[in-house]
């Protein structure tokens, strides 16, 4: 049946796209200018030449983003920007059609800051509108460019053609030798949508040597080295449809699609010995934890229930896997034998309980609760005895990870109004700020040997050393680059 829909499916498509051709075949733009036809130095082509001031970008905004780098007609444009503090301040948007050098009247518009963090706002609400091709989304600030966001509008015909011969397998495009691992050291993987859209990259320890893995219209997004560093797996939002699972080498070859259903795969976590992925899939309605093959074979549901189990952690000897389940009205932890046997509740709190993780001993196991009106951070022993509190305060603590030898935990807290990293003794004591800033620091992780963190800042990544010393940049663009996870080696 399946195989029969997908050829209907596709005829019901090209025929809308000829209804909308005939409809819409002269909607869009003003009439072509084209760049020749500005005189050289009047304000339009001055206008056409400018390029984004940087310096001012740095002042208003952390980053801005677009969600998609390539629009089907039905779909909608949305602009992400963080800015860089609360003040209040008015940006202007245009759009630029790159083909004709013409700017879209319909799109031009103004917004402000309004004095928060950050913004999301439909751009795009009527992209069956403009003429398939190429565009540039454009902001401006005290009247100067301070960003230009390329993206492309095509056709359904071409949507079509440019996918009916796909594999299973994401595009990449060829990558430097340095992109697998080095004598250099341990590397780092992060996220980022400089091109467009979110992709995935790597590079080393120092911020040298930055070279994008992936290279495809989805969005890709949380990166997972394997324990010998040597392949990836990753999440892809495949085509704006459902998150499926991949992996490939650590250069950036060999992507393989490891899941395909019409529904979403994701909150992977590898088996220690590789061998396994466990992960949260709505394939049967809801989200359950499923396992596989390193390689995609052997997918089998290890939970079947009518609630919500998502978060999965594989324990460091492989034997074990913890879990948030809200099958008991809330969330809750829990604990089952790697195959699904035995699932059996660790908490048993009137709040919900999430995002467990594994003391890289197991012997502990460290989660969130909102348990006081706020997110804390709580630690229990493997079986689910002695819960103890680790952090008491009136503001969200979360974002934890633990050192590699077990003894501190790293974490984000908004205790002084904006998100820092602190970090702490496994035992909640000795908590320490390591970042001060009126910027959101977040998504923190270890070095392997434990001496350095590498954390997001101002949609950038930072490293620093353990115990907040020598902060040093290592990334440096409009977009939003986060994500870092360091390779084990």
């Amino acid at each position: 049946m399946k195989k029969l829909l997908k050829p209907l499916l596709w005829v019901l498509i090209l025929a809308m796209s000829i209804s909308l051709v005939i409809v819409f075949s002269s909607g869009g733009c003003r009439p072509a200018v084209s760049a020749g036809e500005e005189k050289p130095g009047s304000e339009e082509a001055l206008r056409l030449s400018e390029k984004p001031d940087k310096e001012l970008f740095d002042k208003y905004f952390c980053c801005i983003s677009l969600n998609k780098s390539i629009l089907l007609p039905h779909q909608e444009g949305w602009l992400s920007a963080v800015f860089k503090n609360k003040k209040n301040f008015i940006f202007k948007i245009e759009v630029l059609n790159l083909e004709t050098s013409d700017f879209v009247e319909r799109y031009a518009t103004t917004a402000s800051s309004e004095g928060s963090d950050n913004l999301n706002m439909e751009a795009l609400e009527w992209v069956f509108l403009l003429r398939p091709g190429n565009y540039e989304y454009r902001i401006y600030v005290e009247d100067m460019l301070v960003a230009a966001l390329p993206f492309e509008v095509i056709s359904y015909f071409d949507y079509f053609f440019r996918n009916s011969g796909e594999e299973e397998a994401v595009p990449s495009d060829g990558v430097e030798e340095e992109a697998g691992g080095s004598p250099a050291g341990p590397k780092i993987a992060f996220t980022s949508d400089r091109d467009g859209n979110s992709e995935i990259y790597v590079m080393d320890s120092d911020g040298s040597n930055q070279v994008r893995l992936t290279d495809n219209d989805s969005n890709d997004i949380n990166p997972h080295w394997s324990p010998d560093g040597g392949m990836i797996a990753f999440e892809s939002y495949y085509h704006g449809m459902d998150y499926e699972i991949y992996v490939m080498d650590s250069d950036g070859s060999n992507p393989v699609r490891l899941t395909d259903t019409n529904s979403d795969d994701w909150c992977l976590s590898l088996s220690p010995d590789w061998s396994k992925i466990v992960f949260a899939s709505q394939r049967d309605g809801n989200a359950e934890i499923y396992v596989m093959d390193y390689d995609g074979g052997s997918q089998a549901r290890l939970t079947d229930n009518d609630s919500y189990d998502s978060n999965p952690s594989w324990s460091p000897d492989g034997s074990k896997i913890v879990f948030e389940s809200f099958r008991d009205g809330n969330g809750e932890i829990y604990v089952m034998d790697f195959d699904g046997s035995n699932q059996t509740r660790l908490t048993n709190n009137n709040s919900d309980d999430s995002l467990p993780r594994w003391s890289p001993d197991g012997s502990k196991i460290a989660f969130e609760s909102y348990s006081d009106g706020d997110d804390e951070i709580y630690v229990i022993n493997s079986d689910g005895s002695n819960e103890m509190k680790l952090t008491d305060n009136d503001s969200w603590d979360g974002g934890y990870f633990w050192s590699p030898d077990g003894s501190r935990i790293a974490f984000m807290s908004e205790r002084d109004g904006y998100s820092e990293i602190y970090v702490m003794e496994s035992d909640g004591s000795n908590q320490l700020k390591l970042t001060d800033n009126d910027s959101r620091d977040s998504f923190s992780g270890w070095s392997p040997d434990g001496l350095k963190i590498v954390f997001e800042s101002n949609c950038e990544i930072y490293v620093m050393d353990a115990d907040g010393e020598n902060k040093v940049r290592l990334t440096n663009n409009y977009s939003l680059d986060g994500g870092p996870c360091w390779s084990p080696r």
